[in-house]
């Protein structure tokens, strides 16, 4: 299941009913301290793990109903709730108009000690009298239910309490409104435990915690593992266990007989017992650096880098575990600039990109730093702000100037006393394509050429991700720095076509920017044949310069791989997943093969890769 909306209502500072839209895998939360990011990641932990406070309640609002809901996609399309009976969210009118599956938390937070008082499914539910209740009622109260209406149900099997309510509800034109279901009574009850077995499990790493080996975020991927290992070992284990409970319940059994000869009131009350753990509970695991350092005792950062290196294994444990449908996860990560340098920030952006790609966890950000902002996506981003005529924050989807530009404000510029040049590429596979190519050329002639992932972790280049809809952030943002900016698109149609973002590329250059437009299709065209054929059997392009070389490396590595699936019967989702697999393999590995040799050969025979490395150089070295 994915989280696609937040709704808050009497929850700390949003005492009125917020909605967040979360569209993408991975969301960053961007605004000034204390402005209530935190709140969200804090509502989001009690929704799916419980630990509410009679602070938590909004000082405004009502603390008798505190509410937080949260919206899902990519729910299970059947349920079992009769023994092996199915059903569906939406048989049971349980999804809301936006076709989404929204589960809401109330909370009363007067108490003394607060409590959860309902849990449901806002949801366009029918709404004529006597047929908005169904999920309330005991089969006996959908059977006279159904013959106070005068239905039939012979052709009905009037065990199954899904199968009644389907009956009833199909025996009238319905009317529909959103509204809460409560899933605390009989089927709704059902129902709301086979979703929570779906739901997401969620993750808070918070910025201001402790980062130590033994934290249970730590300890849960580790313990995982244990358990994966000793499971292996358990039908050895039992044998064991059994003999040594035998001779232990012997031993309790003449002790209870030698305390009966001496008090037989006493030993009466005696009753042999022998409880016994589970064998993953006899084994712990921890780590130790250099030389056998603990983690507690590293550096601050390094304690949060291993920390967080532990929520990758734990997502990785998770997406490779079994088949089916898996629980997704939700990492949930305060502020995970805090005590990193700058190279490990982008390191950790980069990570938390290639655990989101294969869709099975989503990652929700926190940052004050624009080195994290500037490598996401606009469509990624939610700013937050006070509301115009209240003290509560407020929500922004990054879609227009004046909201890109406070965003901006708040993050502030990026320090332009080191940034020389900004280099706009369409993505992160034309970033790593322009490292790794810029890299050999540099080795050779360092004079002409720059390394650029050298020039990035000096903080002289800054790569712009051009990508949907975050081109206009980034215009917005670097418009009057003073610093120069280039910007390289792919071409994607063969001439006499006109290129795909020509007007772009006519409006760069209008602005007084360097644009580059390929030649060729795409940065993966520039790959020489000679490496492709070599690299990938069977791969079946001819080199031309508007092949589709990703598509066609799929194919050449599904065609080799053990899967009995011919090509064409694959799904178009899959297909896409292995083209971006292939894409990113092409940029971040295969171009990193091409020296100077092949390159001046093979893919740059005019001169176009090297002139562009050339411009590069000489914008790094002109004179501010």
């Amino acid at each position: 299941m994915k989280l696609r909306k937040i709704m808050l209502e009497n929850f700390r500072g949003f005492k009125d009913r917020t909605v967040i839209s979360i569209e993408h895998d991975m969301t960053a939360f961007i605004g000034k301290n204390d402005i209530g990011k935190s709140t969200i990641m804090d509502a989001l932990n009690i929704f799916f793990n419980n630990g509410i406070e009679r602070e938590d309640a909004s000082v405004d609002g009502d603390a008798s109903s505190v509410r937080i809901a949260c919206s899902f996609s990519d729910f299970p399309e059947r349920l079992v709730i009769d023994a092996v009976r199915e059903t569906s969210l939406a048989d049971e009118y349980l999804l809301g108009s936006d076709g989404l599956l929204t589960l809401e938390r109330e909370f009363n937070c007067s108490l003394s000690k607060p409590k959860e008082i309902g849990f449901y499914a806002i949801a366009n539910h029918p709404s004529n009298d006597g047929f908005g209740d169904l999920l309330e009622l005991k089969i006996a109260q959908l059977k006279a239910r159904a013959k106070e209406r005068g239905i039939d149900l012979s052709r009905v099997n009037t065990a199954v309490s899904s199968e009644l309510r389907k009956a009833i509800w199909h025996s009238m034109q319905l009317e529909f409104s959103e509204r809460p279901i409560p899933l605390d009574k009989e089927d709704a009850k059902k129902v709301s435990d086979a979703i929570n077995v779906y739901l997401p499990i969620f993750s808070l790493f918070k910025s201001d915690r402790a980062s130590t080996d033994q934290d249970e975020e730590a300890q849960d991927p580790l313990k995982s593992a244990i358990k994966q290992v000793t499971d292996q070992m358990e039908e050895a284990f039992n044998g064991i266990k059994e003999s040594v409970e035998e001779k232990l319940n012997e031993v309790a059994n003449d002790t209870v007989r030698a305390v009966s000869e001496l008090a037989p009131d006493i030993a009466n009350q005696l009753v042999p017992r022998v409880i016994s753990k589970k064998l993953d509970s006899l084994f712990s695991v921890s780590l130790s650096g250099d030389r056998e350092v603990p983690v507690n005792k590293r550096g601050s950062g390094v304690r949060r880098l291993i920390l967080l290196g532990f929520f990758k294994a734990q997502a990785e444990r998770v997406r490779n575990d079994g088949d089916g449908f898996r629980r997704s996860i939700i990492y949930a990560i305060e502020e995970p600039e805090t005590s990193q340098h700058p190279n490990n920030q982008k390191l950790l952006l980069d990570s938390f990109k290639e655990l989101v790609e294969d869709g099975s966890c989503q990652i929700l950000l926190t940052t004050h730093t624009p080195v994290l902002a500037e490598r996401m996506d606009e469509r990624q981003l939610r700013y937050i702000r006070k509301a115009a005529h209240s003290h509560q924050p407020e929500v922004l989807i990054v879609d227009d100037d004046m909201v890109r530009a406070e965003m901006v404000d708040s993050l502030g510029v990026l320090p332009d006393n080191k940034v020389r040049l900004f280099v706009g590429v369409e993505g992160k596979n034309d970033i790593n394509f322009f490292r790794a190519v810029s890299r050999n050329l540099s080795r050779l002639h360092p004079e002409e050429y720059p390394d650029l992932e050298d020039e990035e972790n000096k903080g002289t280049v800054v790569f712009i991700p051009m990508g949907g809809s975050n081109l206009q952030l980034w215009v917005t943002r670097l418009n009057g720095t003073g610093r120069k900016q280039m910007f390289f698109m792919d071409r994607d149609n063969p001439p006499p076509q006109t290129p795909k973002y020509q007007s772009q590329f006519d409006a760069f250059c209008n602005a007084g920017h360097a644009a580059y437009m390929t030649e060729r299709k795409e940065m993966e065209n520039y790959i020489p044949l000679s490496l492709l054929r070599a690299r990938y059997q069977d791969y079946a392009g001819t080199g031309n310069d508007f092949d589709d070389v990703p598509a066609l490396v799929a194919q050449a590595i599904h065609k080799n791989s053990e899967s009995s699936v011919e090509w064409e019967s694959l799904s178009d989702d899959d297909k896409k997943k292995k083209e971006s697999s292939a894409k990113k393999g092409l940029n971040k590995v295969v171009a990193s093969l091409i020296n100077t040799d092949v390159l001046f050969d093979e893919c740059d025979p005019r001169r176009e890769i090297r002139g562009w490395f050339s411009d590069i150089y000489n914008a790094l070295h002109e004179v501010i």
